[in-house]
């Protein structure tokens, strides 16, 4: 490790990907490469120890170059990416077979001496949603502090198995260190990376959430192209094409069930809200003429909800 000149570091947050069980389709290692490739950026930390990995599981890589073989070991980089008006630590690479405890206090070590003030842990999975339709995604916390200081971030309760950054997760929220997870949805019939809609898909959540705007550069483009691919390999076959098809209609009359429900949740806000202004005497909501007043129809598409 080099952590050296890290006080510089200009109101840094974290984003975190580990490749695995909860990362199908490297959608989080891989918008975590794209940050550190398109923006300038310096590797801070290589967390590479033999103890974390079971290299039969995850075998060393053997690489000729100009001056001869390399061996890539399997491993986790930290590095600080430096954007026009804030640094981001960005750690991505192979989740640890082993001894998750020890790794998780060597990231919470780095992670504090970073001082960063919010870590975004990146994960993906695999459901029954079409690749034509925008993905789902979530932003979740296990900080009830967390959750209620951003409206876009959701309490998760969940229990069962875990990954080795949700171990990191709960040691962040020991530490008081905010920590949230950006978690995308992808077709479980293509789970080969590259996803560059995945990727798209975890960014916009991340400006969305928390107010960082990113230069997107061509994911855009590379999404549409991703996504006019997989079309034409689904058309090709008509088992395929036909459960895509299922898989568009069930996602679009949720959509309408989900829209329909808002709207009539809107028209019962809107009528309690009216009630609680109390009643009105004919002089309040009409003129002298009968009309009604501007008054009574003052912001009649305010959707703002009350408390």
């Amino acid at each position: 490790m080099h952590l050296e000149n890290l006080n510089s570091l200009r109101n840094p947050i974290a984003i975190l990907a580990l490749t695995g069980w909860a990362d199908a389709g490297n959608a989080g290692c891989d918008l975590a490469e794209y940050l550190t490739d398109h923006y300038p950026s310096e590797e801070i930390a290589r967390i590479d120890d033999e103890r974390f990995y079971n290299f039969q599981e995850n075998r060393p890589i053997q690489r000729l170059r100009a001056d001869g073989v390399t061996i890539d070991w399997p491993h986790v980089s930290v590095s600080v990416v430096h954007m026009e008006d804030r640094d981001v630590v960005v750690a991505h690479g192979i989740e640890p077979n082993l001894m998750w405890r020890t790794f998780t206090e060597q990231m919470v070590d780095i992670l504090t001496r970073c001082k960063v003030t919010t870590a975004i842990i990146l994960g993906a999975q695999l459901v029954d949603t079409p690749h034509t339709r925008d993905f789902p995604c979530g932003v979740y916390s296990t900080s009830p502090d967390v959750a209620a200081s951003h409206p876009g971030i959701d309490l998760t309760e969940y229990i069962g198995p875990t990954s080795a950054l949700g171990v990191l997760s709960q040691r962040l929220d020991e530490e008081k260190i905010p920590a949230a997870q950006v978690w995308v949805s992808i077709p479980h019939y293509v789970v080969d990376p590259p996803n560059p809609k995945a990727q798209l898909t975890l960014l916009e959540a991340i400006e969305e959430v928390f107010g960082i705007a990113f230069d997107k550069s061509d994911l855009p483009a590379r999404t549409a192209e991703w996504e006019e691919g997989i079309s034409r390999l689904t058309s090709q076959t008509a088992d395929i094409s036909t459960y895509v098809a299922e898989l568009e209609s069930t996602y679009d009359q949720e959509i309408a069930e989900e829209s329909s429900g808002q709207q009539v949740m809107q028209e019962i806000e809107d009528f309690l809200r009216g009630l609680s202004d109390g009643p009105e005497s004919d002089d309040d909501n009409h003129g002298s003429d009968g009309e009604s007043s501007p008054h009574a129809k003052e912001n009649p598409g305010d959707n703002t909800p009350t408390a």
